[in-house]
C-alpha cells in the first residue's frame, strides 16, 4: 500500500470509526482528497512553506553578516533535515 490521497482517506475513516466524537478527526493526517477534508494546493504547501521562511531568514543582513554570507537566495545552497 502507498501513501497517496486515497491511503490517507482510509487512514482519516479509520480514525473517525475509532473517535467518532472528535472534532479535529478530519486533522489526523494530511494528503487526503479534497471530497474527503483534503486542502487544494497540498502539493505546494509544504515546499512553498519552506521556500517562504528560507528567502525570509536569508534577509537580514545583520543575522547574514554573522554567517559571513550576503543576503538574498541567490547562490546559496540549502540541506533541510528533519521536515
Amino acid at each position: 500500500m502507498g501513501t497517496g490521497p486515497r491511503e490517507m482517506a482510509w487512514i482519516k475513516d479509520t480514525y473517525e470509526t475509532f473517535h467518532p466524537n472528535d472534532v479535529n478527526s478530519l486533522a489526523c493526517v494530511t494528503g487526503k482528497p479534497v471530497t474527503q477534508g483534503g486542502v487544494r494546493g497540498r502539493t505546494e504547501a509544504t515546499g512553498l512553506g519552506v521556500f517562504t521562511s528560507i528567502r525570509e531568514a536569508v534577509s537580514y543582513k545583520e543575522d547574514m553578516d554573522k554567517l559571513g554570507l550576503t543576503t538574498g537566495i541567490e547562490g546559496k545552497r540549502v540541506v533541510i533535515q528533519g521536515m
